[in-house]
């Protein structure tokens, strides 16, 4: 409870506001996400629409689940340690990212097609299958930013190896001639022998 309820408000904050930013009008009243008033038709909040962030929509299973993922991710595809942290720690908000995709499926679901459609006439006892669905949605958006973070993460180590080797390479000092031309004897073709000096009388 003292997570679960905070990720719910959180959940439901960023829904609200990325709901907003796409241009569909919502209000937040609690963990709900309501259709927004109307004063000129007389329509208050929520008449068009209600969702509810309720405690399975918080997220705190699929961020538990997430979190042994990546550990096991990072652990067999990553060699440095500082990469391996980079991922584990991303498993958090890969893990909201996830579950705002599918509180806002969810909600433009129950805009298009209705509360019983999208949301199903129990969410926790008799869920609809775009309900079931959209479960999935947290997965996909999860697993897919796990692995591309992934790749940028041994990208970086494959190119900071490289560098430091060729910067290894310019600073290594030349090596020495380990088979040096031998001096060539007099006598030889290349060198003939001086003639002996000759006395005359």
């Amino acid at each position: 409870m003292l997570v679960t309820f905070p990720l719910r408000m959180l959940m439901s904050n960023a829904a609200v506001g990325f709901l907003q930013l796409i241009g569909i009008d919502v209000v937040r009243n609690g963990t709900g996400i309501l259709s927004a008033p109307d004063a000129l038709l007389g329509i208050p909040a929520g008449k068009k629409f209600a969702v509810d962030v309720a405690d399975p929509c918080s997220g705190i299973r699929s961020l538990f689940a997430l979190m042994m993922v990546s550990a096991l991710y990072a652990h067999f595809t990553l060699k440095v340690t500082w990469q391996k942290w980079v991922l584990f720690l991303c498993s958090a908000p890969l893990a909201i990212m996830g579950n705002l995709a599918r509180i806002v499926m969810l909600t433009i679901g129950t805009i298009a097609f209705g509360a019983e459609f999208a949301i199903g006439k129990n969410a926790l006892t008799d869920p609809s299958w775009f309900h079931t669905g959209a479960g999935y949605l947290v997965f996909i958006v999860a697993l897919g930013g796990m692995v591309g973070i992934g790749a940028i993460l041994q990208s970086l180590g494959r190119f900071n190896l490289a560098k430091l080797t060729t910067a290894f390479e310019r600073e290594k000092p030349p090596a020495a001639d380990s088979d040096p031309s031998p001096e060539i004897p007099p006598g030889t073709p290349d060198k003939p022998a001086p003639k002996p000096h000759e006395d005359i009388y």
